[in-house]
């Protein structure tokens, strides 16, 4: 499928900076990305510093904060983390707030809604949705409302206030990129930011075991006291879009069916749609949050057409941007939302007690 000019630069980039090759034109432009990570570095310690040492004062939030976040640029399937804490904290019978910055939603176009909070909105009655920038701002709206918990995807580098709970999603695939800080490497925060953390949650766990010794040694090495927990995603069941209708997800073994997503990892999505016994005939893989245009989708139904596929599998995510012109491939094909959740493989209790003892302070 097309893929954008702005995703072909990025992913440009992306290979320069993983690049390892040790000559070529490649190196004096690796070394100026070096540059510039070193000194944004610099900039996110001095800031980490100031605040640790109270020489910038963190503002008080007006309610309970539980932030779940990552260290590294792209997906590390923090989506579903983000829905199991919602999940535990409606479990203690308190109004809670979803507060995100919405990443890849534009005013005024509804191919391009902040997919993540409208995904949980859907999934869960009763949780009050906040998209701002201001992530105090707002939390004062969400105390206003009645909440008496908000849940911050994607905070764990704001630093600038208090927060009750802090959880770190890490991909085991891809845990620390090359350890080194944008532009340079994937790392959004310098690792010394690691000592924040209370909670890790290590995804994808069997797919990156091999990984997790170093996970953990990495870990240790910043933060002695945090709990640790490996996790997977598991799909649960399956949705048809035109039919409104839940299935199980053995639904989707044996047959040929098409992937249509715009996420940051596809080929998690391919593995979790494979595990229900699928067979991947055909992939249409766009950027993260993007906004699927008529033409693009007019292509993905005349393929399907041809290759005689009329069952198409997306995303929980992907709905809230697909569905409004859903009926260019709905006329050729089923569609149906693979619904998946987030499953603790160890210290469940353990994480529920943490989140149990915010709710309750």
């Amino acid at each position: 499928m097309a893929i954008t000019i702005t995703q072909r630069i990025k992913d440009f980039l992306l290979s320069v900076c993983l690049s390892t090759a040790p000559r070529g034109w490649m190196q004096p432009v690796r070394g100026g990305l070096a540059v510039l990570s070193r000194a944004y570095a610099g900039i996110l310690r001095l800031r980490l510093l100031l605040y640790t040492r109270n020489i910038m004062i963190r503002q008080v939030p007006p309610l309970a904060v539980i932030s779940v976040g990552n260290v590294t640029a792209g997906g590390t399937g923090k989506t579903p983390l983000v829905a199991l804490v919602v999940e535990y904290v409606q479990g203690q019978g308190l109004p809670v707030a979803l507060i995100s910055r919405g990443y890849g939603a534009k005013k005024n176009d509804p191919g391009t809604a902040a997919d993540e909070p409208e995904m949980l909105r859907r999934r869960y009655p009763g949780l009050a949705v906040f998209v701002r920038k201001d992530r105090m701002a707002a939390m004062r709206l969400a105390a206003a409302a009645g909440c008496r918990v908000a849940v911050l995807d994607d905070a764990f580098g704001r630093i600038s206030f208090r927060k009750n709970l802090d959880i770190v999603c890490i991909d085991a695939l891809n845990p620390f990129s090359n350890g080194q800080v944008m532009p340079r490497g994937l790392l959004r925060l310098p690792l010394s930011y690691l000592r924040l953390a209370d909670i890790f949650v290590i995804n994808h766990a069997a797919a990156g075991a091999h990984n997790i010794p170093e996970i953990m040694r990495v870990i240790r090495q910043w933060n002695s006291r945090a709990l640790v927990c490996r996790a997977q995603h598991r799909p649960v069941r399956v949705r048809s879009i035109q039919a409104a209708a839940m299935r199980p997800v053995d639904a989707l073994a044996g047959r040929r069916v098409a992937l249509l997503c715009g996420i940051a990892v596809p080929e998690y999505f391919r593995r979790t749609v494979q595990e229900t016994g699928a067979i991947v005939a055909a992939e249409f893989f766009f950027p993260d949050h993007h906004a699927f245009s008529a033409a693009e989708l007019s292509a993905v139904a005349s393929h399907c057409s041809r290759e005689q596929l009329d069952l198409i599998v997306t995303t929980e995510k992907d709905l809230p941007r697909l569905e409004a012109q859903a009926a260019i491939v709905s006329a050729v094909a089923e569609v149906v939302v693979l619904e998946i959740r987030l499953n603790l493989e160890d210290y469940e209790k353990d994480f529920a007690a943490r989140i149990r003892g915010v709710c309750t302070a």
